[in-house]
């Protein structure tokens, strides 16, 4: 019972501990990273994630995709899975800012600053405000907004 408890209570203080620190989340964890981007089979990604082309085909097969020139995005996901989106049936959206920082969801991607502070300034906010904004491949931008009350709630004001 004690090893069990132990292992258990780990997995609890590791998790906390994950969603607090960025850095040891993506130590631990990895980053999400683009084997198929825009129609283009990244051989290097397929490499630097020891990927077999067979795996990644057997991968698109699992998704429904016969064939790869079908496949618009494949995207190798932190957990081991392969995320696929097909042509002309989705457009994928970045996740450009999360809980008010600057981030990338995805390895290799980044949005110009220029560009998001033109965004942010459009929709008069600023990033500390943000909970979530996404950027899709056509430029548009999807924004929510931090639920202030639940913080205010959290810090034991707003009664």
């Amino acid at each position: 019972i004690i090893p069990i408890c132990f292992i258990f209570s780990f997995e609890i203080i590791l998790s906390t501990i994950k969603n607090k620190s960025k850095n040891l989340k993506t130590v631990l964890d990895g980053v999400a990273c683009f084997i198929i981007y825009k129609g283009r089979l990244l051989q290097n990604a397929l490499f630097e994630n020891r990927l077999s082309i067979n795996e990644l085909l057997a991968s698109l097969r699992g998704a429904g995709v016969g064939d790869i020139s079908d496949v618009e995005y494949a995207i190798l996901e932190q957990n081991g899975t392969i995320s696929v989106l097909e042509k002309g049936k989705s457009t994928l959206a970045h996740s450009v800012i999360i809980d008010g920082e600057l981030t990338s969801d995805i390895k290799n991607f980044t949005l110009p600053k220029k560009d998001i502070e033109k965004e942010l300034k459009r929709a008069k906010l600023t990033k500390e405000q943000i909970f979530l904004m996404t950027v899709d491949d056509s430029g548009k931008a999807q924004i929510i907004e931090k639920d202030i009350s639940k913080k205010s709630k959290r810090k034991g004001e707003g009664k």
